[in-house]
């Protein structure tokens, strides 16, 4: 246990000295789009983002949770809610500019969908269909000083979504 303890803190001291940790804490928007859109009409949720920055390189993991409202599908078939969790490597390129860092990159990974529905036939038992998908997120934004805004296109088999993301970085860039 002390050997995989000074190994840890070791690799810790590595990426401090070679790169500035920094952690990403928001608010998220999404707009559903295709077939997705047609049963969701928009959703909420909030993001976690560690990562670790070399000169205009970032790469870390967002954690990221959303819940989404059901549009009205005028049929007997009663929605509740959808959740989608993402949990993607994430890799950013920041342009070299005074004061506004505008960025882009890309993110990659597992989200876990899950869909909270009634018994369309009438008993009213509620239960859920979940899965895993892999999917992707190209994402462009811009860094104010510790504040971040972003857009990012989630392709998630058959629930894409557009996400908005509005927060801020504590810790500083390399």
């Amino acid at each position: 246990m002390k050997k995989q303890l000074l190994m840890l803190a070791g690799l810790m001291l590595c990426f401090t000295s070679f790169g500035q940790v920094r952690v990403g804490i928001g608010l998220q928007g999404a707009l559903p789009q295709g077939d997705f859109g047609d049963v969701y009409d928009f959703g909420g949720g909030l993001y976690l983002e560690p990562k670790i920055s070399f000169g205009n390189f970032e790469a870390g993991v967002n954690i990221a949770g959303m819940g989404f409202i059901p549009a009205d599908l005028g049929s007997s078939i009663d929605l509740s809610a959808a959740t989608i969790v993402n949990t993607t490597v994430v890799g950013y390129y920041f342009l070299s500019t005074p004061g506004v860092k505008p960025y882009f990159g890309l993110g990659l990974g597992p989200y876990f969908l899950t869909t909270y529905a009634v018994d369309p036939f009438g008993s009213g038992e509620e239960f859920k269909i979940s899965s895993t998908e892999f999917g992707f997120m190209p994402k462009v934004g811009i860094n104010v000083g510790s504040f971040d805004l972003g857009v990012s296109y989630h392709i998630i088999s058959d629930a894409n979504f557009l996400a908005l993301n509005l927060g801020f970085n504590i810790g500083k860039r390399a």
